[in-house]
């Protein structure tokens, strides 16, 4: 993968962000999350991304239940992502790009892209291509 801005490498926050993303979090996820840090990156770039990172880190930093807080996420998630009723954020490309019709040109053009690339993401057929969590997956 290329270097984002000021040379620095987001392999690790696309594939946390890819992991935020999937459905259904788990622990592992969370702990991932926990432990991501913006040291390493340019001030530049990590700046915008700091406050994001510190308001997502806060929960998982004040301990709890982590069984409660995962259930909470992944019903949280169900509610943007999935609906009921027409979702309130389609994590898919093509509704965006598509006249919110899914699996258009666009999302073709994504799987295409991933095989030029020689990747192609595993998932269990569910997923369309232009799935953020997926876009996310090949950029990490």
């Amino acid at each position: 993968m290329e270097p984002g801005p000021g040379g620095t490498d987001f392999t690790a926050l696309y594939a946390v962000l890819s992991r935020l993303f999937s459905y259904p979090l788990d622990a592992e996820t969370l702990a991932l999350t926990a432990g991501l840090s913006l040291d390493d990156a340019p001030t530049e770039v990590a700046a915008p991304l700091r406050a994001a990172l510190a308001r997502t880190q806060a929960p998982l930093a004040h301990g709890g239940d982590p069984a409660a807080l995962i259930e909470t996420l992944n019903s949280e998630a169900t509610r943007l992502f999935e609906g009921p009723g027409l979702p309130m954020a389609p994590p898919f490309g093509s509704f965006y790009l598509n006249g919110r019709q899914l699996m258009g040109r666009e999302a073709m053009a994504v799987r295409c892209a991933y095989l030029a690339a020689r990747l192609l993401p595993v998932h269990d057929g569910r997923v369309p291509a232009d799935h953020l969590a997926v876009e996310l997956g090949f950029m990490a």
